[in-house]
């Protein structure tokens, strides 16, 4: 009786808790709604219904438990379009990606608001065709069960030793060698097919061997603290050698959600345990981005080292200076009675500008009485890892919080671009990367990419997936891809989830997609070789799950010891 009450009063918290929690999260909302309603310039309506379906969508998000791409899907639109938006409007700071010739205006933000609420929609709608025709045949991921081949349950300690040791052996290589870092070309090009090889592995290949491996061991009921830790480490060590910060993010917080959704099965958990991995996944992070930014403001400047603050000037120069730009063309266009309005923007622009060449100008002058000593440069970069874990990680985090998600500034751009037709978007979606050629959207965009040297760099701006589809100028494309696009996360997920039989496969991958949705455009052709890597993944995690693997390795061990004895 008394385990009975103890039992209810554990649930009656729990209960308490989450409600507290949805209490909590909507009361946020609703104090940033009613900021970013009294904000915005154009109609209010507009911004209302805008509000509703990204939040109707982020909800459907959560409510379910078949896919878990589509819960991430949900979340990177809204972070992309309502929130980044809502932050922008209430803090009136401006936008750090390209935004074309957008210059702004009521009517202009109604369009692009009206295109991200169709485009939610299109999301939902992808989920409730699913649901009708779909999902009833199984009831998700998180449902399976997954039997642990008897050669893991052997060999487990050698097993986890070896991908942690490979993971560190692939950071001194890349880092030394260059095989894979984005934003670079590669500076080593090894023998057929070890580079692609190499970049599956950095990019999911040994996360997808570390999901397996956590998955068969909270099966085994073995204490998945350590397995957690790896998870962590091997996020951390991909992060730095891709120069990627996203990937840390990536590889972690969608295993971390379905060994949550998974928590019934963990042996001997607790909560001093969730509050340790929770205090190593901030260190971890922290380090991550600090290391990362640190080595990204070096070796993007071809080792002309140049501080933080100069990159996020520079970047701001060139867009405020696209915009000035735009601005004094229009002001030839417009009638006179318009003009001192735009006039005085143009006036706190070419003062912002002005600013920022000062800011400029400073920081190169710190780099040039640094060249003086190799060991000043050394000391330079320490400096800057130590700006960047400590005071620059909360700015940095602040900035990738809202900023880091793409959306909302590829459809301004593409609004703001006079030929959006059918024409454009057959043409975006199967043209070609060409060394020295820009794709459509940095034009329209006017990119800060424009001007890198495409012999030694690979970066670009990217519209999204809602702004790609804006490219037709028709909100109908943009609602119908959308639901084909929501569509295709969850029944690729579906399939992933009857081969594999594992939650945390599930939710890595589902993340993968629904990250390359949101930063969908460029050049599309270019991502069939990432989603080879991601087929490759589900079928080595599928082929390690049969009696044939099993077998395999049985003949391959009588076989080894066979030839030990003959010696």
């Amino acid at each position: 009786m008394k385990t009975l009450v103890q039992k209810n009063l554990r649930r009656l918290k729990k209960i308490n808790l989450v409600l507290g929690l949805h209490v909590l999260g909507l009361v946020v909302w609703l104090m940033l709604f009613m900021l970013g309603l009294s904000a915005y310039s154009g109609s209010k309506i507009t911004y209302m219904l805008f509000s509703i379906l990204t939040g109707a969508m982020l909800v459907t998000g959560f409510r379910q438990k078949i896919s878990y791409g589509y819960l991430f899907l949900t979340i990177f639109l809204w972070l992309g379009f309502w929130l980044k938006l809502t932050i922008h409007k209430i803090l009136s700071y401006p936008f750090v990606e390209p935004v074309g010739s957008f210059i702004g205006g009521a009517q202009a933000w109604d369009e692009v608001l009206n295109t991200a609420s169709v485009a939610s929609l299109g999301v939902m709608l992808g989920k409730i065709l699913f649901d009708r025709f779909i999902s009833r045949i199984n009831p998700g991921c998180s449902e399976n069960k997954s039997a642990v081949p008897q050669w893991y349950a052997k060999n487990r300690k050698w097993l986890w030793t070896g991908m942690i040791g490979a993971s560190v052996a692939s950071l001194f290589v890349n880092m030394q060698f260059g095989v894979h870092q984005i934003g670079l070309l590669p500076r080593t090009i090894l023998m057929w097919p070890l580079n692609a090889v190499f970049t599956w592995m950095l990019n999911i290949g040994m996360a997808t061997g570390i999901a397996v491996f956590v998955w068969w061991d909270i099966a085994l009921k073995k204490s998945v603290i350590l397995p957690l830790f790896a998870i962590m480490v091997e996020a951390f060590l991909s992060s730095v050698s891709l120069l990627s910060r996203a990937a840390y993010v990536f590889h972690t917080i969608p295993q971390f959600w379905a060994v949550i959704q998974s928590k019934k099965a963990l042996n001997g958990w607790s909560h001093a345990k969730t509050a340790l991995v929770a205090t190593m996944f901030i260190l971890f992070l922290a380090m991550s981005i600090s290391a990362v930014t640190t080595f990204r403001n070096y070796l993007y400047q071809s080792g002309v080292y140049s501080s933080t603050a100069y990159q996020v000037a520079n970047a701001r120069w060139e867009v405020v200076s696209n915009l000035i730009e735009a601005l004094e063309l229009r002001i030839k266009n417009v009638p006179v009675a318009e003009r001192p309005a735009l006039l005085m923007q143009l006036s706190e622009l070419s003062a912002e500008r002005l600013e920022l060449e000062q800011i400029r100008t400073g920081e190169k002058r710190k780099w040039l009485d640094a060249q003086s000593s190799s060991s000043m440069e050394f000391k330079v970069l320490i400096n800057e890892f130590g700006y960047q874990i400590t005071s620059g990680f909360a700015i940095r985090l602040l900035q990738l919080s809202a900023d880091r998600w793409i959306g909302l500034e590829g459809v301004m751009a593409v609004q703001s671009h006079p030929e959006k037709n059918m024409s454009l978007f057959w043409h975006a979606l199967s043209g070609k990367k060409e060394v020295g050629k820009a794709d459509v959207y940095q034009s329209i965009s006017k990119s800060i990419y424009l001007k890198s040297d495409s012999a030694k760099y690979r970066f670009r701006a990217l519209p999204g997936a809602v702004g790609f589809l804006y490219y037709s100028n028709s909100l109908w494309i943009v609602m119908l891809g959308m639901v084909l696009f929501s569509s295709v996360i969850l029944v690729v997920e579906f399939f992933i989830s009857a081969l594999t039989a594992n939650p945390i496969i599930c939710s890595l991958y589902g993340a993968m997609m629904a990250g390359n949705v949101a930063q969908f455009g460029g050049t599309p052709r270019e991502n069939l070789p990432y989603f080879f890597m991601l087929a490759s993944g589900i079928f080595l995690v599928w082929m390690v799950r049969t009696n044939f693997f099993a077998l395999v390795l049985h003949k391959l061990k009588i076989h080894m010891l066979a030839n030990s004895r003959g010696n």
